[in-house]
């Protein structure tokens, strides 16, 4: 069983409470870390204007709470031009940047091979017709996160976190990047928690060379601050459910720190009891091992260590050739508690 699995089965987390997940961009489903999550935690519904991969995902859907909605999601009422590129993921209803795109490895991935016309709709238009208020966003739209979010209106201000790709330049023509989207995200409440980041690499310098890369756009985490948490307004009850969502959801994405810290804060309206049944849940299963702090915890072992993971990366050839590589899959990488395979279980903690 993985840290997460066995960490919310001892959580008191309360019966038949769940996590609304707003999933826009959900080409191939819920993916790490919320695939970590048994479906008893979370109601997920996921955006998805593609018709193809929407009948794909509503055929494979196993879960009375997951829903897929074949809808497109901007700032408006609008009709848009979806363009699909050669990789599906990388298709936009903003047109790539060929001429950006062309300097580096694998560009034509982003050639277009049909425009599509959608129609596209307010989120917060969906979650009034439906009642809903959403605890996270997860937002993968090719450079219209800047739309989605202004399209998510006052319920941007009930989130608690959102996980959201980013650009760091213009990848897609005209789309707004990461400082606008950054300023506006932080504008109701919330704080940069990490990056995951993608590098990619030009032509110039042929595929058997040595190269680090250009950063061009990252998945993003936000979460609501701490003290934005606990100045807003809202009845006990409320603030008690939201605490247990924010326990869970910190937890799978690693942040077993702020997790406790939002629990155990002095105006946290868990009881003592929870309180303590958290902390004690949550050091069990992140405690480093004994034989590992025996064996390891020793400068010359620690330098050892780093002089592994420098060969261990160094021979990651068919990864690095082309760029388009990520911080998540470095072999040093913070990101490996995602990974379920049984041997790298001895590594996570």
């Amino acid at each position: 069983m993985s840290t997460i699995a066995s960490l919310l089965t001892t959580l008191p987390f309360p019966a038949g409470q769940t996590i609304i997940l707003i999933d826009v961009g959900a080409r191939w489903g819920a993916n790490s870390p919320w695939n970590q999550l048994d479906e008893r935690y979370v109601t997920y519904i996921g955006f998805e204007p593609d018709e193809e991969e929407y009948r794909n995902l509503a055929a494979g859907r196993k879960s009375v709470n997951v829903e897929y909605l074949p809808v497109g999601l901007s700032n408006a009422v609008e009709n848009c031009i979806l363009h699909v590129t050669r990789e599906p993921g990388c298709s936009s209803i903003f047109p790539p940047n060929s001429p950006l795109l062309a300097k580096y490895f694998l560009s034509e991935r982003w050639d277009v091979q049909t425009k599509t016309p959608i129609s596209t709709v307010p989120l917060a238009t969906i979650l009034d017709e439906r009642s809903i208020v959403p605890d996270a966003l997860k937002i993968d739209v090719q450079g219209a996160a800047l739309k989605v979010l202004q399209g998510t209106g006052r319920y941007l201000d009930d989130v608690l976190l959102i996980d959201v790709e980013l650009e760091f330049c213009e990848m897609y023509r005209r789309e707004p990047q990461f400082a606008e989207v950054d300023s506006l995200i932080r504008r109701h409440g919330f704080e940069l928690l990490d990056l995951n980041k993608y590098h990619a690499r030009r032509k110039i310098l042929d595929s058997g060379h040595v190269s680090r890369g250009q950063v061009l756009f990252a998945d993003a985490l936000y979460v609501r601050s701490v003290d934005s948490f606990y100045d807003s307004r809202m009845s006990e009850a409320e603030r008690t459910r939201k605490l247990w969502n924010l326990v869970v959801m910190l937890s799978i994405y690693g942040h077993f720190d702020l997790a406790l810290e939002f629990a155990c804060h002095e105006k946290s309206t868990l009881t003592v009891p929870q309180k303590v049944a958290i902390g004690l849940s949550i050091r069990k299963h992140t405690a480093i091992p004994g034989w590992k702090l025996l064996l390891f915890d020793y400068d010359v072992v620690d330098k050892l260590g780093f002089v592994l993971s420098l060969l261990a990366n160094a021979i990651q050839i068919r990864s690095r050739r082309f760029g388009w590589g990520s911080d998540q899959g470095a072999v040093d990488s913070r990101y490996k508690y995602y990974f379920t395979h049984p041997i790298l279980r001895l590594f996570r903690k």
